[in-house]
């Protein structure tokens, strides 16, 4: 997961994806937080950021083989996405995302988590990217928004 701080894709994302010596890789899920930090995110729907971050993840993985986006979930600031290695997309179904605020009021996006769930052959996989309270005094606040979670 990445805190991007309202950042662009501005630089090959190559290296966070691993080492080049790493192959034969199935699954990418990367997840963002601080993706939009505008006011209007909180009360507007746009996937901007998400296919900004999208296209520049794309150009990366293509260095590693031919995947396929199956899900991807954003919430405000919080954005999960999974990429699927082309020839496995055939084993994925059930695939499911969902998000939970729990920022302000205890349900605004600034804070909480997006998540995605899927099968992949007879297996389930659960990816959760979490942006919790910071801070060491807010240790009781974390806690409890993860039981929220």
């Amino acid at each position: 997961t990445y805190n991007i701080n309202g950042q662009i894709a501005s630089e090959s994302l190559v290296p966070w994806l691993g080492t080049p010596d790493i192959e034969n890789v199935d699954f990418f899920v990367l997840g963002f937080q601080e993706l939009d930090l505008s006011t209007e995110a909180y009360i507007l729907v746009d996937n901007a950021k998400e296919e900004e971050w999208s296209r520049g993840i794309e150009f990366a993985i293509r260095e590693k083989g031919k995947y396929v986006k199956v899900a991807s979930k954003q919430l405000v600031g919080m954005l999960i996405m999974v990429y699927v290695k082309k020839e496995e997309v055939d084993y994925v179904s059930e695939v499911a995302a969902l998000y939970v605020g729990t920022g302000i009021l205890g349900m605004m996006g600034n804070k909480g988590a997006t998540a995605i769930r899927l099968r992949y052959h007879s297996s389930y996989f659960t990816f959760v990217n979490c942006h919790l309270a910071a801070d060491t005094s807010m240790v009781d606040r974390r806690n409890a928004d993860f039981l929220d979670i």
